[in-house]
């Protein structure tokens, strides 16, 4: 009788073993292929969709969607090489289709992005690591003309910076960038030639400027990342970098994007609850918004007022099914085996 429980008991084991192994796989298979697309949604009354476009697999392509602008009917987002190449910033005409790929050796992890009035397009880069960690390229923001031709490469702090973060451009025509990696301040303010004309910094200590927005006063706000315990916050400086107001946020190291929309609102989204939240410069929550979406790593607005969001596509239905189907298969399994053995 001993033997025969023993023998029913490591049946179970080495069944849950396997179920686990099996869920554990299936989970790795369905994360890997999570793809990314780019939804537009209208948001007069109840928000709608209104296009989706742009699908990229994460695991075939070795790709990410990273930043997203809008400007003169296209859409451009900056696009992540995984593989360790170049990046890329991919420009998608009015009904979804790529219209150019933009790209250069140096462009290494593109971030923010900025297109001025005439079809200039900023791009914040990354440092690249070469051979046995040593730096073959510094971070800096590239410029491209409207044929992808690099125009300018600027590096307001020097070489010493590990990435450029945002770039935004104001309606003088001022480039405001955002580093991490320096000595502080981390925000500088250029002409139109890349010469710096001032730079400034958050306030506290060790803090990550990770989104800048720049409204039609020419106001500069940041989103502001602790980088470590802390939470969020969105600064209000003013067009030379004096700050004027701050609003304080819920979360630590949660948000993505920072935006403003036509009425002069701030709009960011907060990943830990999957809300958009638009927030008055006065510093008070006008509105949250739940589109039903997770792992938004950015968003925009079009000229017209329509949402532009990166979002995770759905996963594959059989992969979605089967995991949680496969665990209550277990669980059924195991009740039934230990109930025989102790009969």
């Amino acid at each position: 009788m001993y033997s025969s429980k023993f023998a029913s008991k490591h049946r179970v084991f080495i069944n849950t073993l396997q179920a686990l192994c099996l869920a554990m796989i299936l989970s790795c298979v369905s994360s890997a292929h999570a793809d990314q697309i780019v939804t537009a949604y209208n948001l007069s009354g109840t928000p709608t969709i209104i296009q989706s476009f742009g699908q990229l697999n994460n695991s075939s392509t070795q790709m990410s969607m990273q930043r997203i602008e809008s400007a003169g009917g296209k859409t451009y987002v900056s696009i992540a090489n995984n593989n360790n190449g170049p990046g890329a910033v991919w420009i998608f005409g009015a009904d979804g289709s790529i219209v150019q790929q933009i790209t250069t050796s140096r462009l290494d992890i593109p971030s923010g992005m900025a297109v001025d009035t005439t079809g200039n397009v900023y791009v914040a880069s990354s440092a690249h690591l070469g051979k046995l960690g040593t730096l073959s390229q510094s971070a800096d923001i590239l410029k491209f003309d409207s044929t992808g031709t690099v125009v300018g490469d600027f590096q307001p702090f020097g070489v010493d910076i590990n990435e450029y973060l945002d770039v935004k451009i104001n309606s003088s025509g001022s480039i405001i960038g955002s580093a991490w990696g320096g000595a502080g301040p981390n925000i500088a303010r250029l002409d139109s030639s890349g010469n710096l004309l001032g730079s400034f910094d958050s306030v506290g200590p060790t803090r990550l400027e990770t989104n800048l927005a720049v409204s039609s006063s020419n106001d500069v706000w940041v989103l502001s990342d602790a980088n470590g315990p802390g939470a969020e916050k969105i600064e209000d400086f003013g067009a030379t970098g004096t700050l004027k107001s701050s609003i304080p946020l819920a979360a630590t190291d949660l948000y993505s994007g920072l935006r403003i929309d036509k009425s002069g609102n701030i709009w960011t989204y907060d990943n830990s609850t999957d809300l958009f939240e638009e927030w008055q410069s006065s510093g008070a929550l006008e509105k949250t918004y739940s589109l039903g979406l997770t792992g938004v790593s950015d968003f925009t607005f079009t000229p017209d007022g329509d949402l532009l969001v990166i979002d995770n596509a759905p996963e594959p239905t059989s992969l979605a099914v089967l995991l949680p189907l496969t665990l209550a298969t277990l669980c059924r399994r195991k009740r039934r085996a230990t109930s025989a053995a102790e009969n």
